[in-house]
Parts: C-alpha cells; sequence; structure tokens
C-alpha cells in the first residue's frame, strides 16, 4: 500500500508541475499590463518600465518561469500586486472557507443523492424511480449561476431568510451550499441509479435473495458495496466541480474566500495570486483523488489486494 501512496505522490509532482507551468504560461501571454493597470493609462512610460522592472515581469518567458518555478520549489508564492501583501497569507485566511464550502456540498450531495439513487434503482419501473429521475433531470438543466441569482431574489430579498452577501452567520453558508449542490447531487442520483440497477441483477445478489437474506440486507450490505465503486469516482472527482462552483458562488454572493480572491485577481492580472491559487487548487485537487483511490481498498478487497501485491 505505501508503495502505491508513493508511486502516487511521484505522479502528483508532475501534475502540480505541468498545471504550474501551464498557468504561468497563460498569465504570460494573456493581453494587459498590470504595470500599465496599476499607474493607469496615463502614466509616463519611463514610470512604467520601472514598475515592470520591480516586478519582474520585463524579462523574457524563460527567466520569468524559472524564477516562478524555483520559487514554488522554496514555498514562496510572492506578493499580491494589487493588494501589496504576501500571497501565502491571503491564502491561509481565505482557504478554509472555501474547502469548507466545497466539504459541506460534497456532504450535501454525497447525503442526498446516494439514497434517492437507491430508492429510484429499488423502485425501477414505479412513482418513485420516476420522480427521482425527473428531479434528477431538472437539478441537471438548472444553470448554477442563474439558481443563485434566483435563490438570492427569493430567499434573501423577498423572503428574508438568509443573507445574500458575506459570511455573518452559518445562514451565510446556506443558499451557497444548496445552490452549489443541486447539480452534483443530481449526478450522484443518477450515477448510483445506474451502478445499482446493474448489480441487483448480478447472479450473488439473486442468491441471497433465495437463501432468505432480507431485502435491507440484500441491498446495504451485498448490492451497495459493489455498486459504490463508480459512485465513490464520482464522488471523488466532483471536488474539483466544488472548487470550481466555490469560484463562482464566491463572486455572486460575496464570499471572502479563494474563490473571490481568484476573481478579482484575475480582473486584476496579479499574475502571483492566478498563478499562485490555481497551484494549491490543482495540489488540493490532486491530494482528493489520492484519497479517492485509497477508499476504493476500503470497498472493495479486491483493490486492496491491487494495492498490497497479495
Amino acid at each position: 500500500m505505501w508503495r502505491y501512496v508513493l508511486k502516487r505522490l511521484g505522479m502528483m509532482v508532475f501534475v502540480v508541475l505541468g498545471v504550474a507551468i501551464l498557468v504561468f504560461s497563460l498569465m504570460y501571454f494573456v493581453p494587459g499590463d498590470p504595470a500599465m493597470l496599476i499607474l493607469g493609462s496615463g502614466a509616463d512610460p519611463a514610470d512604467v518600465a520601472r514598475l515592470r522592472a520591480q516586478m519582474g515581469i520585463d524579462k523574457p518567458y524563460l527567466v520569468q518561469l524559472g524564477t516562478f518555478l524555483n520559487n514554488l520549489l522554496h514555498l514562496d508564492f510572492g506578493v499580491s500586486y494589487q493588494y501589496n501583501t504576501p500571497v501565502i497569507e491571503s491564502v491561509k485566511e481565505r482557504l478554509p472557507r472555501t474547502l469548507f464550502l466545497s466539504v459541506m456540498v460534497i456532504i450535501f450531495q454525497t447525503l442526498i443523492g446516494i439514497p434517492l439513487g437507491i430508492t429510484a434503482a429499488v423502485n425501477a419501473g414505479k412513482w418513485q424511480d420516476t420522480f427521482c429521475v425527473i428531479v434528477s433531470m431538472i437539478g441537471l438543466a438548472i444553470p448554477g449561476f442563474w439558481l443563485s441569482l434566483m435563490s438570492i431574489k427569493v430567499f434573501s430579498v423577498n423572503l428574508g431568510w438568509f443573507p445574500s452577501f458575506g459570511i455573518d452567520s452559518w445562514k451565510s453558508y446556506v443558499l451557497p451550499i444548496v445552490t452549489m449542490a443541486i447539480g452534483g447531487l443530481s449526478m450522484n442520483t443518477r450515477q448510483t441509479r445506474a451502478a445499482m440497477l446493474e448489480v441487483i441483477r448480478a447472479d450473488y445478489v439473486t442468491t441471497a435473495k433465495a437463501k432468505g437474506v432480507s431485502a435491507h440486507d440484500v441491498i446495504y450490505k451485498h448490492a451497495l458495496p459493489n455498486a459504490l465503486i463508480p459512485v465513490i469516482t464520482m464522488i471523488g472527482g466532483s471536488f474539483g466541480g466544488a472548487l470550481g462552483g466555490a469560484i463562482i458562488a464566491e463572486s455572486v454572493f460575496v464570499m471572502p474566500g479563494l474563490g473571490l480572491y481568484l476573481t478579482n485577481a484575475i480582473n486584476a492580472l496579479d499574475y502571483a495570486v492566478v498563478r499562485s491559487v490555481v497551484v494549491i487548487l490543482a495540489v488540493w485537487f490532486s491530494m482528493i483523488m489520492l484519497v479517492t483511490d485509497l477508499v476504493y481498498a476500503f470497498v472493495d478487497p479486491r483493490i486492496k489486494a491491487q494495492y498490497t501485491g497479495k
């Protein structure tokens, strides 16, 4: 098992390196000059050139790339042009909020989506199945951005139940979590339903029923563990979607998390912030996918045997 973990950690290094080079290149070639944005369009060219030199963006591409990668190696994420503060300090303050929002979205999706999928599969062809399928299709069809705006209109402006921006209390997280989770919840429902329908028709499930095993044990002890493999894969992958959704949600609900920090940095061409935040998110996502693969071992002993070589 440890050999597998070390192997995956080694692969993560190349993934993060590739992400770092890609995001650096995109920001390098994107139109615009951060020095001009800071000083204004009427600034003296000499002042602009001097500021570019101070920021280190007047050097050739390869020189800047080498400096960026060397700084990352030493965990130096630079200083924000926009806020004139170390990026790492802002990340430490904002990252927990974004991670909390993303984790709560995943939990909400899982606790509701999987039971709905099981209910639909167990009652295939009945009204319960039809209801779950229709609800999941509607959830997938609704754009998250539009749903966020409508939730603010209804539950904040009209009803006054929840705040429309900020993070003053736990209520501030309700609308972002629910609106972000709808799409993933629908995907979880459909994936669980499809996996369960395939498993409950298997021979070993039929044998368990013939032996008089209770319906509850057949579903939850025999069928569900084998149906969870594709579901776990989707849940792990949806964490990346939750992080991406947090960027939109934090912008709509004006929540001071990493998403809003990144959005403002993109608009201001704040290279240090954009590059560092993207790399940090890539590291987190890679770690989540590693944990997802390890969870397989606890769900399916056959996969554990492949990891341990037994």
